[in-house]
């Protein structure tokens, strides 16, 4: 089956990203029609497979109290896992709760004690230092290196915080949100021997890892070092099912799982309708996610090809995953504000500020082109209009 990412669908009445666009931009006054480009979910439409299963859930006439996490549910997340990326997951290795920043909640509760630091890796979601610090942990930056247009990890910086005794927790992303980075082998091997050298647990943010650029490939931190990682795995994302709240957290290791479960608490009853939305998902969307990848890698090329003119002093970092572009507007030697003050009130065009993924965010913008190419055109227009003169 072929499907349509050109289709326009109307979300305005009911998504926060058309409904509150001017979140992160307060001050900014909003045009009557901007184009909203910011928070992470998609403006396709969801496969017909997904919606089908969930209306047939819904045949069923009751949403009660339910355990939705059956075996062929369980099989169809391991299989996909496995089909997907290579990664032999086994059922009992899989805790469900809401979503990945849950997941870490869960963890830092689980496995630090108040005060004790936990390592991230700026610019990152800011969620993670937000969710360390709610906890009464303590957030210390390891800040990725940018040099030539393009992000590293300070692997010796890594070391020497990870050697500290109150550091017990590393909370990572793989593909990193918002630079786009898909770790290498070689760099995730680094990681794992430096936290294992020191104690530190990795809780690996992997919510992003089926959206991939075609010449890379995304291999799960669960498979390098499988007894030290408690991994976030969702369908959110890739289907563009984020407002289910549905993850799916891999624990190998049965006494992190155990810990793990005794904070979450026996009784969680997943969404039903979620949970039916991820079976289907799962078992016969392939198809679905490798033409959305394709499309994607159409969006990447066309802003690619047109970003030059539209904001000549600006640069794409090279991206690898996901379908948010990480933009570096320091060629414009503006302040953040002015920035977005450009893009939102005169552009019309509403981004994430760099700013929202920490201090090293500063001077980049994070642009959101999973819409019909019709759209990214018509936001790449008006960004050349007010650009393209500075």
């Amino acid at each position: 089956m072929n499907y349509n990412f050109d289709r326009l669908v109307d979300r305005r009445d009911i998504s926060v990203k058309y409904g509150t666009p001017g979140l992160l931009h307060p001050g900014c006054k909003l045009p009557e029609d901007p184009i909203p480009m910011w928070i992470a979910d998609m403006d396709f439409a969801c496969c017909d497979t997904i919606l089908q299963a969930i209306h047939k859930r819904v045949d069923r006439l009751t949403l009660g109290y339910e355990n939705p996490v059956t075996p062929a549910y369980l099989e169809a997340v391991c299989g996909w896992m496995l089909r997907r990326h290579g990664w032999e997951v086994a059922p009992e290795q899989i805790v469900t709760c809401s979503g990945a920043i849950d997941a870490l909640k869960l963890a830092v509760t689980a496995f630090t004690k108040p005060g004790q630091k936990v390592l991230i890796q700026q610019p990152v979601y800011g969620p993670f230092g937000q969710t360390v610090t709610a906890c009464g942990r303590q957030a210390v930056d390891n800040p990725l290196v940018y040099r030539d247009g393009a992000y590293q990890m300070d692997l010796e910086d890594l070391e020497r915080k990870a050697a500290d005794p109150d550091t017990v927790l590393l909370a990572f992303c793989n593909p990193h949100n918002p630079v786009g980075r898909v770790w290498s082998r070689e760099e995730l091997e680094a990681v794992r021997a430096i936290c294992r050298r020191h104690g530190v647990l990795i809780v690996s943010d992997e919510v992003h890892c089926d959206i991939i650029r075609k010449e890379k490939t995304f291999l799960p931190m669960g498979m390098v070092d499988p007894g030290n990682v408690i991994a976030s795995t969702t369908p959110g994302k890739t289907f563009n099912l984020s407002g289910m709240k549905l993850a799916n957290i891999v624990i190998a290791d049965p006494g992190l799982r155990e810990r793990f479960l005794a904070v979450r608490g026996g009784k969680n009853f997943p969404n039903p309708l979620a949970a039916a939305g991820t079976l289907a998902a799962y078992q016969s969307c392939d198809s679905w996610v490798d033409q959305v990848n394709d499309y994607l890698d159409e969006s990447f090329a066309i802003l690619s090809r047109r970003l030059p003119q539209a904001m000549p002093k600006a640069r794409l970092v090279p991206p690898e995953s996901m379908f948010l572009a990480w933009i570096d507007l320091h060629g414009y030697n503006m302040t953040d504000r002015e920035l977005c003050r450009l893009l939102v009130e005169e552009a019309g065009v509403v981004p994430d500020p760099g700013t929202h993924f920490g201090p090293a965010g500063s001077g980049f913008i994070r642009l959101n082109i999973a819409c019909p190419h019709s759209v990214l055109n018509e936001a790449l227009d008006r960004i050349e209009k007010v650009f393209a003169r500075l």
